[in-house]
């Protein structure tokens, strides 16, 4: 018999975790089954009427991903350009949009990437 997997979520979570027993739902009178996942959420009012219910993220994870994200944006533009195929001494981008937007993926690179050290240090 094989081990069911459990749902661990999105990897940039602050804090979940599965019950360990069955839970008797004191607001709604549901039973809720061993092994749920919950999760640490935030509940914004968004309007009177209107309620956005979002997980708390974790800090360092956010910041990697953003990081590792910008960085991939930034390896496609240089891979468009074929800066690093061309057999020229000078070289430029197709426009000064695509540099401009270049330096700033590499930019929000490099400062999220420090930043998720920061968050993780601290």
């Amino acid at each position: 018999m094989s081990t069911p997997e459990i749902d661990k979520g999105d990897w940039r979570l602050q804090t979940t975790s599965h019950l360990a027993e069955n839970w008797d739902n004191p607001w709604t009178g549901v039973t809720v089954p061993i092994g749920t996942r919950i999760t640490v959420v935030s509940v914004i009012q968004l309007t009177k009427k209107k309620q956005l219910t979002v997980p708390i993220p974790n800090a360092t994870a956010s910041m990697l991903n953003a990081s590792a994200r910008a960085f991939k944006s930034a390896k496609i533009l240089r891979e468009s350009s074929q800066i690093d195929k061309s057999l020229k001494k000078e070289l430029s981008f197709s426009s000064e949009a695509e540099a401009i937007d270049y330096i700033e993926r590499m930019m929000e690179a490099i400062v999220l990437a420090y930043s998720a050290i920061e968050a993780f240090a601290k």
